[in-house]
């Protein structure tokens, strides 16, 4: 962390109270070569706060950049001129971010009225917090990756953020859909299966991240609640809450996090992962702005998948113990496509109700 001329104490409690979705970060900085476009580029100001970042850099065009990158809600950055503060002996600085805006107020530290303000936009330059606390820089301006994973003696420092997995899955999708064989109808019905499995993947794999990443964000799960709905009345009577509180104590984690460890909640079951979120964030699935008609089609479909994986791939009719008196539901194209927007929407829908979340 880069605080210039502020105490180590003094930085870390910075560093957490700045630690949550939303916040404003108000302080004075002088510099005598703020002004002076030979100096170049520079970073005036670096803090990481569990997996966000918030840096201020001036380049040699005398503007300042505001960079604010989340797992949530990636990076953005805001910028401001400061041609119209010249001479000003110190300035004002107001850092301004939730998952709606980011934005930076600059102002004359001795006549407020004169500021200058710029508000934040995504960014061509991502930037993640890796597991060991190192800011990674990914992509640039006309350079695009996905996917990217760090490793360190085996082990990973750096991996895809829940949406940025989820988005890297439809993605393999829309690329399975485009091809063709002279299979004919045949290569339809395996395509089409096999995206409903990688969709029911997908699904889980982003739930499980994104659980993990609200806690980097400041908002931590509710343990007590998620121990009482994931072990048993018996494991609670031998100590295992405890036990696990003592286990994530000495593996310097959260016990939210020492629970998932230990595989106590499958995302993949749709009932379980749903209890999750409730317990774990009291998100409740009915209300995060999808119908209700979506969820059933979304629980019909992570069936599907179980038969998919179970009985065949080459299953021509999805859901045949039930026909009649069901409609008999056919592994086409256009059903990989209702398929693939089910999916969508709903993690669309609990993203957002994720970053409406406060501590």
């Amino acid at each position: 962390m880069h605080i210039p001329g502020v105490p180590p104490e003094v930085a870390d409690q910075i560093r957490a109270a700045m630690k949550r979705p939303e916040g404003t970060f108000v302080f004075h900085y002088q510099f005598d070569g703020l002004f002076d476009p030979a100096l170049g580029h520079g970073v005036l100001l670096e803090v990481v706060s569990g997996r966000m970042l918030f840096r201020l850099e001036r380049d040699a065009s005398l503007n300042l950049h505001f960079v604010h990158s989340s797992p949530g809600t990636g990076t953005r950055v805001a910028t401001a001129s400061l041609e119209p503060l010249k001479g000003s002996r110190a300035v004002m600085i107001a850092l301004v971010w939730s998952p709606q805006e980011t934005r930076l107020d600059v102002a004359d530290g001795r006549n407020p009225e004169r500021s200058v303000s710029g508000k934040g936009s995504p960014s061509p330059r991502q930037f993640r917090i890796g597991a060991n606390g190192a800011v990674y820089q990914v992509g640039d301006e006309g350079v695009n990756v996905m996917g990217v994973t760090v490793f360190s003696r085996g082990q990973p420092v750096l991996q895809p953020t829940g949406l940025e997995t989820w988005n890297s899955t439809l993605e393999a999708i829309k690329v399975l859909m485009t091809g063709s064989s002279p299979a004919g109808y045949l290569f339809e019905v395996v395509c089409t299966n096999l995206s409903i499995a990688m969709l029911v993947t997908g699904l889980e794999a982003y739930c499980k991240r994104r659980f993990l990443e609200l806690e980097d964000e400041g908002v931590p799960a509710d343990f007590d609640g998620l121990a009482r709905k994931f072990l048993s009345k018996p494991e609670r009577e031998r100590g295992v809450q405890l036990a696990i509180v003592q286990e994530a104590s000495r593996h310097a984690v959260s016990p939210a996090r020492e629970l998932l460890d230990q595989n106590r909640i499958d995302f993949q079951k749709y009932d379980r992962c749903k209890m999750a979120f409730n317990k774990g964030y009291g998100i409740k699935f009915g209300r995060i702005g999808v119908s209700n008609k979506l969820l059933q089609e979304l629980q019909r479909l992570i069936g599907f998948r179980h038969r998919i994986v179970h009985v065949s791939p080459l299953l021509g009719m999805l859901n045949q113990e039930r026909v009649p008196p069901e409609e008999p539901v056919f592994p086409n194209r256009q059903y990989g496509e209702k398929a693939l927007k089910i999916f969508d929407d709903f993690i669309r829908g609990l993203h957002a109700a994720t970053l409406r979340l406060r501590p």
